[in-house]
């Protein structure tokens, strides 16, 4: 029984053999190499903006680890001044960015309103610093598309102490606030272009009303007269 499967394996040629460790390595290397590459490629292709942010490139230098731990224990601290501050001198940015009253009072009590996050503008993880010129109130769909569409990618076998050149989006604004889509625009500008060159689908339809309303008309009086000519003769 063990030949005869043995020699149907070799027929369908799976012949089962044990690599070598060295063998295993150079694939697991080659394996590396290519995931390297292709997020290498990912990371190059990095737009100019991101949600109207402009990206700029920067160093991104690992702080030692306690260094780290200790700037994230004050950022608590630090983040609710900070919300207190936007409160009271960016009334306009926040009510801009959608914020109701209720939100409102919560950003003057010096806590994040749900759904929105303070951001670091320059990570803390590449020595960034808990100063409110380093600091963003934004939404948290856009803020996670900072960190895995631009930055991660770019982080990649980074470690502790090692400098790299990044690009990162870098407001100047302490409040975020949303560019208006192009297919705002263009809906706008349809609308407005219907409205002075008469082109709506009102007009269209009223039109075409009107046509088949004249096309009765016109069928009725050639009935009309086909019919006193057959009553004359």
């Amino acid at each position: 029984m063990k030949s005869n499967i043995l020699s149907e394996v070799k027929k369908d040629g799976y012949i089962h053999t044990k690599k070598s460790l060295k063998q295993r390595t150079v694939e697991r290397v080659k394996r590396k190499k290519v995931k390297y590459q292709k997020e290498t490629a990912r990371a190059g292709k990095i737009p100019d903006s991101i949600h109207g942010i402009p990206i700029v490139e920067m160093e991104f230098k690992v702080p030692p680890l306690n260094e780290r731990k200790q700037t994230r224990n004050q950022f608590k601290r630090v983040r609710n001044a900070f919300l207190k501050h936007i409160a009271e001198n960016c009334d306009k940015e926040l009510k801009g960015m959608g914020l109701t009253e209720s939100q409102m009072q919560t950003v003057k009590k010096g806590k994040s309103p749900a759904g929105y996050n303070v951001h670091h503008k320059l990570p803390i993880y590449g020595g960034g610093k808990n100063e409110f010129s380093n600091f963003i109130l934004m939404p948290i769909p856009p803020h996670d598309d900072l960190h895995h569409k631009i930055i991660d990618p770019q982080l990649k076998g980074i470690r502790e102490g090692e400098a790299r050149l990044v690009k990162i989006p870098f407001p100047k604004e302490m409040v975020f606030v949303a560019p208006k889509s192009k297919e705002e625009t263009i809906v706008k500008a349809d609308k407005l272009e219907s409205v002075i060159g008469g082109n709506s689908e009102k007009d269209k339809n009223s039109k075409k009303k009107k046509k088949k309303k004249n096309g009765k008309k016109s069928w009725d009086n050639v009935r009309a007269r086909a019919v006193s000519m057959q009553k004359s003769r």
